[in-house]
């Protein structure tokens, strides 16, 4: 808005300093392409120097002006340049951030089926224990009952023992599976 008016003053006066006649004046720098030049003042048009030195300054503001304008365009394109530095960065980071929930969401379905999983596990392990308790007494109680018989039933007793073992190394295997897990489940 003050470079508009700056030039309407500036064209006022010019237009007076061709009906009067003045001393020339320097020519002004030629001004960037994006704004309109001004004509010199013909060297037979003559001012005051009141004219003259408010032609000068209007000039010189003109100039002050176009410098600014050149400041402010380089300056806008910094900042146009930093926005869209500033959008690539985040729109990373927003990837980023939807990939991490992404991620989030797999290890707690994965957590909560792991949960399952060991609660499974430390139900069977029970019902297992349960059922070797049972194997035990019911074994003890057979040993007893074929010891006071006196009679003894090599092939029966032999068979009752070897399943007795096996399901004592069935039973001993399963205790350390539930231990893994419960360390398993420790470190999630």
């Amino acid at each position: 808005a003050e470079l508009a008016l700056a030039l309407q003053e500036l064209d006022m006066l010019e237009r007076l300093s061709h009906k009067c006649g003045s001393v020339p004046l320097q020519a002004p720098p030629q001004p960037p392409p994006y704004q309109a030049a001004l004509p010199p003042i013909p060297p037979e048009t003559r001012l005051s120097e009141a004219d003259r030195k408010k032609v000068e300054s209007i000039r010189e503001a003109n100039e002050a002006l176009r410098h600014r304008n050149t400041e402010l365009e380089h300056e806008v394109e910094r900042y146009r340049e930093e926005k869209r530095k500033v959008d690539t960065d985040l729109k990373e980071l927003q990837d980023r951030s939807n990939k991490l929930k992404e991620d989030i969401e797999k290890v707690g379905s994965e957590k909560a089926l792991l949960s399952q999983i060991v609660k499974n596990t430390q139900g069977e392990n029970e019902v297992l224990s349960k059922v070797m308790n049972k194997i035990s007494k019911d074994y003890e109680e057979l040993k007893k009952a074929f010891d006071s018989q006196k009679c003894p039933k090599d092939d029966k007793i032999l068979a009752l023992r070897k399943t007795a073992r096996a399901l004592e190394t069935e039973n001993e295997l399963l205790q350390e599976e539930k231990m893994k897990i419960l360390k398993d489940q420790d470190k999630i």
